[in-house]
């Protein structure tokens, strides 16, 4: 059924004002250590594995009101390479998110990998994942096996070892231990440790050179000067090589047995899937899953036939519920604590629970609105605006004076601007010719020309921005008809 052109003509003739934006450019703004980053957004912080958030809300010129919100993710309170944690700030917040808790909080981390004996490595391995009809199971989750047990007691049996990492983090520890272990346990200076990753050379570069997240004692020995890790040195003795991918000059020059450290520990990306297929029809060879958040269970299936030996030692840093809820929650003490609803909630385990209150919980996917004490705003005005305020008296001594105020109101960066209609237009003549409309907005430079019985419309204008918010609003008359 076709359109009548004065149908069209009616619906233009009425329609509502045309408000156009102006548009916003993006800016790029560098974070460092310690320094406010300051912008009309809420002012950050980044602190040592949290960032703190002091979101300024003026209810006038004279009374000026701060909201503070404290971020913790993946933090850690115990003793790395990482700089301690900055708690000061973070107390008394009136919000504070708590994201990234230990994934297994009754696996213990404290350990010491340092004080490894080689008569416990048989004990250990009461940790590996036996193959059967039901999958992967675990024989003795208590008896975590020790990575650096596994990684001796596999060279001396001429086999391989394969462990699935990211390229950063957990990563600095593992190679400022690795060396010395090996060289503990008798392994011979030319069995190699490889790390393969696209930016391995960049993240080594840059764990030497930014101090300022580092612990004090690492940041001592940057200023010696000494490389703060000792990965440099290993790779100057010939135990350490770095490559940037499998081909190349890694081809050549490859022997094995070996250490490799490689991504992905999800086992569905990277170079781990290549080796742990050329390596796992040796049962000489382990494969030594370390990130917490890939569990072996979760991850091997596809795997699970090979002869490889698999072991899951998941190095988990990240605070746990015995760590939060007696001492860091309480001595933070924030108005209110915003967290996942698996940390608030737990069937099994009660002290698997954030008894925190006041608490807020989310889930993924929905939207979180949480109430503040601060509700007034401050909006700036236009000079335009003015002109167009009209005070009346208010009160018994008229004191004060109200007026109501009309206009495009922005927000962008926590600011709130209100501007007047600059891109108001009102669509009064429709010019007809041949069984054409046209509409011509002289304003805005643009022209309007529906064809073949509102069929076909062609709009002109030379800004992008205007002429999509034309044919978005022509869209909508349509649908109406």
């Amino acid at each position: 059924m076709e359109t009548p052109m004065s149908t069209i003509r009616d619906t233009l003739i009425n329609l509502r004002p045309l408000e156009i934006p102006r548009p916003q450019s993006v800016r790029k703004q560098g974070a460092k250590y310690g320094v406010e980053i300051k912008t009309t957004a809420p002012r950050r912080t980044p602190l040592s594995q949290a960032y703190w958030y002091d979101c300024v809300k003026e209810a006038n010129s004279e009374v000026p009101s701060k909201i503070s919100v404290g971020y913790l993710s993946a933090t850690s309170s115990r003793t790395s390479h990482t700089k301690a944690v900055h708690w000061d700030q973070l107390r008394g917040s009136d919000f504070l998110i708590l994201t990234s808790i230990c994934r297994f909080p009754e696996y213990n981390p404290e350990a010491s990998t340092s004080n490894i004996k080689r008569e416990d490595c048989a004990a250990e391995y009461s940790m590996e994942y036996s193959m059967s009809s039901e999958g992967i199971s675990i024989t003795d989750r208590q008896n975590v096996c020790n990575v650096f047990a596994v990684i001796t007691e596999t060279l001396k049996k001429h086999g391989s070892v394969l462990l699935p990492v990211c390229p950063t983090g957990v990563i600095y520890d593992l190679l400022e231990v690795i060396s010395a272990q090996l060289d503990q346990h008798d392994i011979s200076v030319d069995v190699p440790v490889y790390l393969i990753s696209p930016v391995a050379n960049n993240s080594l570069a840059y764990s030497n050179i930014c101090a300022e997240w580092l612990s004090e004692k690492k940041q001592a020995m940057v200023y010696v000067p000494e490389e703060p890790f000792s990965h440099i040195q290993t790779t100057k003795n010939g135990r350490l090589h770095v490559y940037n991918s499998i081909s190349g000059d890694f081809c050549r020059q490859m022997r094995t047995p070996c250490v490799l450290f490689t991504g992905h520990p999800s086992l569905r990306i990277g170079d781990a899937v290549h080796f742990l297929e050329m390596w796992g029809n040796d049962s000489r060879n382990a494969i030594i899953i370390t990130d917490p958040d890939y569990p072996l269970n979760e991850v091997y299936g596809p795997f699970e036939n090979l002869p490889i030996r698999a072991y899951f030692y998941p190095i988990e840093t990240r605070l746990d519920y015995s760590q939060l809820n007696p001492s860091i929650i309480p001595d933070l003490a924030p108005k209110l604590l915003i967290l996942a609803e698996e940390y608030s909630q737990n069937s099994h385990r009660s002290d698997f629970v954030i008894m925190h209150q006041p608490h807020s919980s989310f889930s993924y996917g929905r939207l979180l609105t949480i109430s503040s004490s601060s509700n007034p705003k401050k909006v700036h005005l236009h000079p335009e605006m003015l002109r167009t305020i009209e005070l009346h008296g208010f009160g018994q001594t008229n004191d004060f004076g109200i007026s109501s105020v009309r206009g495009y109101l922005s927000v962008y960066d926590n600011l709130l601007k209100l501007f007047v209609m600059f891109f108001t237009v009102f669509l009064f003549q429709v010019e007809m010719f041949s069984g054409k409309a046209f509409i011509k907005l002289n304003d805005l430079h643009a022209e309007i020309r529906i064809e073949n019985n509102g069929e076909r419309t062609k709009i002109t204008c030379s800004s992008k921005e205007i002429r999509q918010s034309i044919a978005d609003l022509i869209s909508e008359c349509l649908k109406k008809i």
